[in-house]
């Protein structure tokens, strides 16, 4: 830490796969996977969030991934029409080709 780098055994992870409850228990797509890292990860993330929250001036209008505020809110404040569009992105990583990766 004290070169300015994290230490290597800080990075390792593990991921576990949660059953969704629903469907054939044998099929992969029933599951969804999650990433446990080490406490001491998680404390570090957070003191770097919270150091760069501290140096980073964001804009009043920006509203998407904002504590206390929605993209949501923001059409219900500015009262003007708003066009949306969804896309479905559901297993999207799990159809990358690996090389990709």
């Amino acid at each position: 830490m004290m070169e300015g780098k994290m230490p290597d055994d800080w990075r390792g992870s593990i991921i576990v796969l949660i059953f969704k409850q629903e469907g054939n228990a044998s099929k992969c797509s029933n599951y969804c996977g999650i990433k446990l890292i080490s406490h001491t990860m998680k404390v570090y993330e957070r003191l770097v969030d919270s150091k760069l929250r501290e140096m980073v001036t964001i804009s009043q209008k920006q509203w998407c991934s904002m504590p206390e505020r929605s993209t949501t809110d923001a059409y219900h404040e500015k009262r003007k029409p708003c066009y949306l569009a969804f896309q479905d992105l559901e297993k999207a990583y799990d159809r990358l080709p690996r090389a990709v990766l």
